[in-house]
């Protein structure tokens, strides 16, 4: 009996210190932003700024270069924003796939119509729905909203909505 109660009562610190741990709020300092360090955070700035697609400019003036870099880094390499909201999405002859199933295979991104949307995902009835243009208007915001606007925002549009 005694044994029972040992193991249940460890058993219980085991799954109490389990919880406590992985609901300890893990917080940033907002006076340690130095990304430009070599660190994992200082690469995702240095490799944002290395994977902007050919032919896309990126507005730094009376930026955060931080920001700027991982914003980058999060738009065109973790979250492929690219996929859907650039129609086409590789410049013409420029897929990702080599041959003998593609063109090129150098996946170059179409820089024209650059997170400007139109991606037909094609209607299973009249509506339609397309993906939105996320293009940064003149302050950098995508499409002019701010962060609030933006986390809210639907991704899609449908196309004959309230006609």
């Amino acid at each position: 009996m005694k044994k029972l109660v040992v193991s249940v009562a460890v058993f219980a610190g085991i799954f109490l210190a389990v919880i406590f741990i992985s609901n300890w709020p893990v917080q940033g300092r907002d006076d340690d932003r130095d990304r430009q360090r070599e660190d994992e955070d200082g690469l995702e700035v240095q490799t944002g700024f290395r994977i902007v697609p050919q032919g896309v400019k990126l507005n730094l003036d009376g930026k955060d270069i931080e920001l700027v870099g991982l914003g980058s880094y999060i738009v065109n390499g973790q979250g492929g924003c690219n996929d859907c909201h650039t129609c086409p999405s590789y410049a013409p002859g420029h897929n990702p796939f080599p041959p003998p199933f593609g063109v090129s295979g150098d996946g170059q991104i179409n820089s024209t119509s650059y997170l400007a949307g139109g991606v037909d995902f094609g209607p299973p009835g009249p509506a339609g729905v397309t993906s939105v243009n996320l293009t940064p208007d003149a302050e950098g915001k995508p499409a002019g909203l701010t962060l609030e606007q933006f986390e809210i925002a639907p991704v899609v549009h449908c196309k004959n909505a309230g006609q």
